[in-house]
C-alpha cells in the first residue's frame, strides 16, 4: 500500500509526515509512505533520469540529501 502527503498531512501529523519546512527542501518530489508486511518505508520521490537510490547513515536522516536531490 502506498499513501502520498498533502500539505495537510504535515500540519495533521507532524511526527509521521514531518514538518512542511522540511517537504519545502524538496521541491517537486513527493513524500510517501509505503506499507509492507514488516515495515513502514517513508520516502521521497521525484527527478528523472536513471533511478538513484540515495540512503542516509546513523544518526542522519533523509535532509541530509536535500542539497543533492534536486540535481
Amino acid at each position: 500500500m502506498l499513501a502520498e502527503a498533502t500539505s495537510a498531512d504535515y500540519v495533521r501529523d507532524p511526527t509521521r509526515w514531518g514538518s512542511a519546512e522540511v517537504a519545502a527542501l524538496f521541491p517537486g518530489f513527493k513524500h510517501l509512505d509505503m506499507r509492507t508486511k514488516g515495515a513502514d518505508i517513508r520516502l521521497r520521490h521525484g527527478g528523472f533520469g536513471p533511478p538513484l537510490l540515495l540512503l542516509h547513515g546513523n544518526s542522519q536522516n533523509h535532509v541530509t540529501w536535500f542539497g543533492v536531490a534536486a540535481r
